[in-house]
């Protein structure tokens, strides 16, 4: 075998480890969450960011359906290592703002490293906190986003409802689950905890494995 047969060789057995190292700790978290909701530990967001992801769930496209523009207070549930934020930080730039709200410190810190190296720093805002009491004032922001976050929130109707206080009148929330996520909620479900706490539907996109839902409250977008 030639020296470019054993290097081709040798990555495509990396490629197959790395693959497959994913796909063990996907398993491991779905069989987790069969027996309990809640926050996934820091080693389950091993998939969260790369290039698999990147090719399947493409940041700026998810975002596209939160409707973000400048100006907007923002409120990310669960950033993880921040996939999304700094895509989020630079579509509300330069007058708006994002705040990252996670409760995993390990998580939190990644989110912020990953804006920092964006040179986004500045429109962010790190909080370490629990979702269902978020420190946050009663209307003061505009948009919030749950992306492929439900799983993790053991009383999601609790959720919606922080939510519901601390949207402005007319605020939305983004909500994109996906199958291949091991906390995947069915969209009927999800429309059935939101309408407990008041949101009402403006928007649904996708497929049953794949969608995205826009939830308003009172006054829609």
């Amino acid at each position: 075998m030639t020296t470019w047969g054993v290097a081709r060789y040798i990555v495509a057995w990396g490629i197959g480890l790395w693959a497959g190292g994913c796909l063990l700790i996907h398993l491991a978290d779905r069989w987790r969450r069969r027996y309990r909701r809640g926050p996934a530990p820091t080693w389950a967001n091993a998939w969260l960011d790369n290039p698999l992801r990147r090719w399947w769930s493409p940041p700026d496209h998810t975002l596209a359906q939160a409707d973000l523009a400048p100006g907007q207070q923002v409120l990310e549930i669960g950033p993880g290592p921040g996939y999304f934020t700094p895509h989020i930080a630079r579509r509300i730039a330069p007058s708006g703002r994002v705040i990252a709200l996670e409760i995993n410190p390990v998580l939190l810190r990644r989110a912020l490293s990953a804006t920092e190296q964006a040179g986004l720093t500045l429109w962010v805002q790190g909080i370490q906190a629990n979702a269902l009491t978020s420190p946050l004032r009663d209307d003061s922001v505009d948009r919030a986003l749950l992306i492929t976050v439900l799983g993790e929130i053991p009383d999601p109707v609790t959720l919606f409802r922080e939510l519901h206080r601390v949207l402005r009148s007319g605020g939305v929330v983004l909500v994109v689950e996906e199958w291949v996520d091991a906390g995947f909620s069915p969209s009927g479900r999800v429309l059935v905890w939101s309408a407990q706490a008041g949101f009402t539907l403006l928007r649904r996109d996708g497929r049953p494995w794949r969608y995205a839902l826009l939830l308003g409250k009172e006054g829609g977008v």
